[in-house]
């Protein structure tokens, strides 16, 4: 097993990307403050328009072979973002490290007079594998497009940002602190708040609904419950992932663990969760996602397990499932409009 676990690049409707990385042109600022100036956690340091490329320079992979797939479904979908979202990527205070983050939101909500609920998305991966890119950006904008404002967070020390990946630990502020930028936002909605995350990003979603009632609803997508339990398939993850960057890993093993196992302390959670979980999932195997089911169910907590046939880890972001979860997902938020 790869150190590398916990995440998958994210493409909407197709499985083979490029190897290209994300956009590195120049980019128009918005708005900026001092970077060296001392700033409240949740602020936004300072904030660049996303200048999206054209298709052909996006990084998504063009070759003979799929090109007609990417021409007749990809390019559409590309090109509908490109007109009508505004991506934000933006530097914010988090335990007064300067930490990389995006928004993105309909280019009509800053005129707009209806407030827009918030989505939280947590990524998946460890440090700098599995960061956010514009294949993420495109999945993203699909909410966006059913009238969602998105926050999504690097975590630290990813991309110019500030400290150190602690994979559930001091990182977790990261999440809390860019839900402080979205509802400062003059076009959202506070109250209508959801967090959703993918693989690790599962974690540190459970983690945020940890004794707290800051989201109406919650989305788990293929998230693991038991660190412990993944050990047992992949046990070069422990060498090569937690002793590297969980703090007091090597000392206090268990009791590390257990603070990122949500399935130790589902009394904890009093947010509604939707768990999406495919049955060939090797990374994160079904039986977390059934244990997690289970506990909160005896403790009558509301959870929703859904269980994808043939599904692998990333079979939420492939066809021929992509649509359908993205319609999946909005009905489960819409269906909690309050806490």
């Amino acid at each position: 097993m790869s150190s590398k676990l916990f995440y998958f690049p994210f493409l909407f409707l197709f499985a083979c990307v490029s190897s290209q990385g994300p956009h590195k042109e120049p980019q128009r600022s918005i708005s900026a403050s001092d970077p060296t100036s001392t700033s409240i956690d949740g602020s936004i340091l300072s904030q660049k328009e996303y200048d999206l490329p054209d298709f052909e320079h996006s990084g998504f992979r063009q070759a003979p072979d799929v090109q007609k797939f990417y021409e007749e479904t990809i390019r559409p979908q590309y090109n509908a973002m490109k007109a009508v979202a505004l991506v934000s990527e933006i530097f914010y205070s988090s335990d007064g490290l300067r930490v990389k983050g995006y928004i993105l939101s309909p280019r009509a909500s800053a005129t707009s007079a209806t407030p827009l609920p918030i989505i939280v998305y947590n990524r998946g991966g460890n440090r700098d594998y599995g960061k956010l890119t514009i294949h993420d950006l495109l999945w993203l904008s699909h909410f966006m497009q059913k009238g969602y404002l998105i926050v999504a967070s690097q975590y630290r020390g990813v991309e110019g940002g500030e400290g150190i990946d602690e994979f559930g630990g001091n990182d977790l502020h990261d999440v809390a602190n860019i839900l402080k930028v979205a509802k400062a936002l003059p076009q959202t909605s506070p109250q209508q708040t959801y967090i959703m995350g993918h693989s690790r990003g599962g974690m540190m979603t459970y983690l945020s609904l940890k004794d707290s009632h800051e989201f109406n609803a919650a989305v788990i997508l293929a998230g693991e419950c038991d660190l412990k339990m993944g050990l047992v398939d992949w046990p070069d993850f422990e060498q090569n992932v937690y002793a590297e960057i969980i703090p007091n890993y090597v000392a206090q093993k268990d009791e590390e663990l257990s603070k990122r196992s949500a399935c130790a302390w589902p009394q904890k959670i009093s947010t509604p969760v939707y768990i999406l979980q495919g049955d060939h999932d090797t990374n994160v195997r079904l039986n977390q996602a059934q244990m997690m089911e289970r506990k909160l169910k005896a403790l009558h907590k509301p959870v929703k397990l859904e269980i994808f046939p043939g599904g692998d880890h990333k079979t939420f972001f492939v066809a021929p499932h992509s649509k359908e979860i993205v319609t999946k997902i909005d009905r489960w938020f819409r269906s909690h409009p309050s806490r």
